[in-house]
């Protein structure tokens, strides 16, 4: 088999790494802008079936000449570039799999639906820990109830090393910026309805050693497909918060006051100057590069509903620590996408069309997969009410 992962990142080292190691796989084409990037992931990788193209996502034409003939594109190339990725696979006739595009981006790809569908191709979206592990653990409540009225996904993880810096980012900075400054979304009663950043602040509580945490509404894919996957359940409420420590939300949204967090260009002196690139830059510079990260972190899903006319609530859990110095969240998103990916080129999907893992996968087929890669299986635990 020959696979194509485009984007050498994090998560796409990792995605490189576990196909590597597969007998049935031949060749595995990394395709990426930054050359010095991808030869790195090539050299780390160390094996012979890797091979480097350099490739820019958004040129469609050439893409899709790069990925004609393989089995399947892994797309990691970030969420804002998903769109480039599809639109390539489709028309080179390759199945295609990424790990999310933050809503909006979501949106954009599910009208692609039809198209992929005619050629009997597969695009499945939102393979990642989160969306991906959290629409299958969904999946896994939903199974269990009559009906359902609600779902709340939950994702909180910490960088816990004791580096010394003024902030610490525990996934991609301009990730969790934009997660924390456009406007969370939510699914109420048929409707997508739009909210102000900071909007349903909580507080939980999680193992030691996190403890306190500060939940709130955030943008995320899940909002889009789960209303679209369990319509028939009856759904009506839908829901995403996202979880850091108090004192990271405080500092984060000082940031963001400031204006650091913008991705407009101001003209400053007669030069345009980007805010987000320039706290970029200067992140980068603050955490040294031997920074060994030590991640803790919960994905937790709340299923309500009924079964057998009694209101049932289902939660979901999985709580994980990484070893220190293990980049538990590239690997912990590369995880799924392997999984999946390998799925697919196995036929054991037989849908096609544009598809979320909730539509199209066992989520206890799926989880015994990610098991034999030593993630543990989700804990549940389920409530009855005597109504």
């Amino acid at each position: 088999m020959k696979f194509v992962v485009i984007g050498a990142g994090t998560v796409g080292k990792w995605v490189v790494s576990l196909l590597s190691t597969n007998s049935k796989i031949d060749t595995i084409i990394v395709g990426d802008i930054d050359t010095k990037r991808a030869k790195n992931v090539i050299k780390e990788v160390s094996s012979s079936k890797v091979v480097f193209r350099k490739v820019d996502i958004t040129d469609v034409k050439t893409t899709s000449e790069l990925i004609k003939g393989s089995d399947l594109v892994i797309n990691t190339a970030g969420y804002q570039f998903n769109l480039y990725g599809m639109k390539s696979a489709l028309k080179a006739g390759v199945n295609y799999v990424d790990p999310g595009g933050l809503f909006h981006i979501t949106k954009e790809q599910y009208k692609l639906n039809d198209e992929f569908r005619k050629l009997g191709l597969i695009a499945l979206l939102c393979m990642g820990a989160a969306p991906g592990n959290t629409n299958l653990m969904a999946k896994y409540g939903v199974d269990q109830l009559d009906s359902v009225d609600e779902i709340g996904v939950f994702d909180c993880v910490h960088d816990i090393s004791e580096e010394d810096a003024p902030i610490k980012f525990s996934w991609h900075m301009d990730s969790v910026l934009d997660g924390l400054t456009k406007e969370p979304i939510i699914y109420k009663n048929g409707d997508y309805i739009k909210l102000k950043p900071f909007e349903g602040k909580e507080e939980i509580y999680l193992p030691e050693p996190i403890g306190s945490i500060e939940v709130i509404y955030r943008i995320h894919s899940e909002v889009f497909s789960l209303p679209i996957s369990f319509k028939d359940k009856g759904i009506k409420f839908v829901y995403f918060k996202g979880g850091h420590s108090p004192i990271f939300t405080e500092k984060a949204k000082f940031l963001i006051d400031l204006g650091l967090a913008d991705t407009k260009a101001h003209i400053i002196n007669g030069k345009e100057i980007v805010p987000r690139e320039i706290l970029r830059h200067l992140y980068s510079e603050l955490i040294p590069k031997d920074h060994k990260p030590e991640y803790f972190g919960i994905l937790r899903v709340i299923v309500k509903g009924k079964k057998n006319r009694k209101k049932t609530t289902i939660t979901i859990e999985s709580l994980y620590k990484a070893p220190k110095g293990m980049d538990m969240i590239g690997i912990g998103t590369a995880m799924p996408l392997t999984v999946a990916g390998l799925m697919i080129a196995r036929n054991e999907i037989t849908k096609t069309g544009t598809l979320f893992p909730e539509t199209c996968i066992d989520p206890n087929k799926y989880f015994k997969e990610l098991k034999k890669m030593g993630i543990k299986s989700p804990i549940v635990r389920v409530e009855h009410s005597l109504v």
